[in-house]
Order: structure tokens, then sequence, then C-alpha cells
């Protein structure tokens, strides 16, 4: 991780790590994301499934085709022959988390979510109310932007008021902590003629951490010092 100092004020921590291709989840990843695990017939072929309703063990239904009976809810962890990990990649347009699930090694697909419905779905599950005020760019890096005002020239962290400090100082933390990769753009430019906080304020992480609700909630901790 490192610190810059720009002409213009500002100031950007960033972190670089490696490329990642896939990664291991847990199940209790799926629940934030607003998605259930299943063991069951999947048109008569046994192995875990993915549904966003609730079922009971037992149950027997059609989605988009294809039957499902369900023989076991998976709400807790995954027995020792099984692994959940995720790929993410451009599919349709957008991008796309791809679940996959390794059984007796055995790798095969079980659901695909774009990066954006599972962080909608992240926000409003943990009422993370100063993202949904930001705007947020999506792509294999992730954007998260906060600003008021026309800050062009950013002024000494030193001069700012202690609450930009503090914001600061989260944000290093976070990138510290939990953060992968990605960038933290950090602009304060004072206050304007009618008394309004001026700032530019923006977070670059992978999609990857994006999707990570604890690593959401903290981003949004940060953002939540903002009027």
């Amino acid at each position: 991780m490192e610190i810059q100092e720009l002409d213009d004020g500002t100031i950007i921590i960033k972190k670089e790590g490696p490329e990642i291709s896939k990664k291991r989840i847990k199940v209790r990843n799926l629940k934030e994301w607003g998605l259930k695990l299943y063991y069951g017939s999947v048109d008569k072929t046994e192995q875990y499934f993915i549904s966003t309703t609730s079922h009971d063990i037992g149950d027997k239904y059609i989605a988009s085709g294809r039957s499902y009976i369900v023989s076991d809810v998976i709400d807790r962890e995954l027995p020792k022959n099984a692994e959940l990990s995720i790929i993410i990649d451009w599919e349709f347009g957008e991008l796309a988390v791809k679940l996959m699930m390794t059984e007796d090694g055995k790798e095969y697909p079980i659901y695909t979510i774009s990066v954006k419905d599972i962080v909608e779905n992240i926000i409003k599950k943990r009422k993370l109310g100063a993202i949904s005020k930001a705007e947020i760019r999506y792509g294999k890096t992730i954007s998260i932007i906060r600003q008021n005002g026309e800050c062009t020239h950013g002024i000494p962290l030193d001069e700012v008021e202690s609450k930009f400090r503090r914001i600061f100082r989260s944000a290093k933390k976070l990138f510290k902590d939990d953060i992968t990769s990605g960038e933290f753009i950090y602009r304060i430019c004072g206050k304007d003629s009618f008394g309004y906080e001026v700032y530019y304020i923006e977070m670059k992480v992978s999609c990857y951490d994006i999707i990570d609700a604890d690593v959401l909630d903290r981003i949004d901790k940060v953002f939540a010092m903002l009027k």
C-alpha cells in the first residue's frame, strides 16, 4: 500500500494485489446476496442448486423450464466433499458472478448473478444508506463516488476539518485490512461561499472485494461521515 500526494491537492491511497480469477466463498456469503443453497434433484440429476426463494425439504418446483426436488437445505457449512467458488467475468454486457460447486472433485456451475444485483441486495439487507447515495460505476474495478461542488484543488490534510481526517484514516485502515487492490482518491476543497463542504471522494475496489458484505459495510461507514 502506498500514499501519493498530487500537485492539485489530491491524496491517493493505492494498493496493488494479485489478480484474482477465482475465489472460494462460504454459504454465509450467499445469504448476504439474497441466495439460498439446496441439495436435491435437478432434472433427475442429484446436485447442489441455488434459488432466490425459500423451499423446504421435499418441495418440488419448476423454474426456467427445469424440474427441482429439494432433498436438503444448506444453511450452514458445506460437507467436506464440497467446495463453493466464484468466477467473475462479463456476460451479456454486464459483470456477472458465476457460482461453481466442486463436489467429490467434480466441478459444475449452479447459478449466475450480476455484480450489480449482489451489491444492491447487500445494500438493502444491511441498510447501507451512505452508499445508496453515491454514484456506483461497475467494471472489473468498481468505483464508488461522492462529490459536492466543483473541487478542483484540494487543501492539505492537516488543514481540513477533523471529520475529513477521520475519513482518510478510516479509508487507510480499510485498505490495509480488507481491500485486496484498489485506490482511494481524496480531495477536500473546504467550504464554498454558502458554507457548504466541497469535496471529491472516490473509492475504487476490485469486483471480488465489493461483493463481500463486510467490506461493503465498512465502505459505507466511510461515506457515512459525509453530509
